[in-house]
């Protein structure tokens, strides 16, 4: 039987519910609040104009008990200014906090359980062969998927596990599951040209 809110959410906006929510530890009794995310998003897809823009730097295994430190100390004084001037917290990640899930979680707002992707390799069948994953493994669209196909253009550079690299609306750049300049690493394929 169809779930009650089956009917609602096929009324909304493509993408509009799928998006990764960003977690910000407030300041009041240590609650986690996830509106931000949601609202910035959202905002970004109902704009008529679009002009809005939002950056996102994510930094594997960066934890802020030793990011903010470094900080203070001046030593990082271009991810002191991102801080200063936009949004940044503790994130959740995921069980069992690998790259591979985690990013693929990132792009895609879902659980390893429905993107499919729990660790760099996988095994072939019922052997124990395995094999690299790759973005064709990921089971769900991703984050600049979505809004690309909201019409908003996106440039995304080097996130695990986007290789082979998916048509975007804007330009793509793999990384380190690529195998090297010699093969397909961009969209368009031109902009690897480029970068050669």
């Amino acid at each position: 039987t169809p779930h009650k809110n089956d009917r609602t959410r096929q009324r909304r906006r493509p993408g509009a519910g799928r998006v990764l929510l960003f977690r910000r530890r407030s300041k009041e009794g240590g609650r986690t609040t996830e509106k931000l995310g949601l609202y910035r998003i959202n905002k970004l897809l109902k704009s008529e104009t679009n002009k809005e823009k939002v950056f996102i730097v994510g930094l594997d295994g960066a934890t802020n008990d030793l990011i903010k430190p470094w900080v203070e100390e001046g030593l990082l004084p271009n991810l002191a200014r991102f801080m200063q001037d936009g949004v940044h917290g503790d994130l959740a990640t995921v069980i069992h906090p690998l790259t591979a899930p985690a990013w693929t979680s990132f792009m895609t707002g879902k659980n390893p359980g429905k993107h499919g992707v729990f660790d760099f390799v996988m095994r072939k069948g019922q052997g124990y062969d395995v094999r690299l994953v790759d973005s064709k493994v990921r089971d769900q669209s991703t984050l600049w998927k979505i809004l690309g196909d909201e019409g908003l253009r996106v440039g995304v550079m080097n996130i695990p596990l986007d290789y082979p690299p998916q048509e975007v609306n804007g330009w793509l750049i793999s990384w380190m599951d690529a195998p090297g300049v010699n093969g397909v690493f961009t969209y368009p394929e031109s902009l690897g040209r480029e970068i050669e």
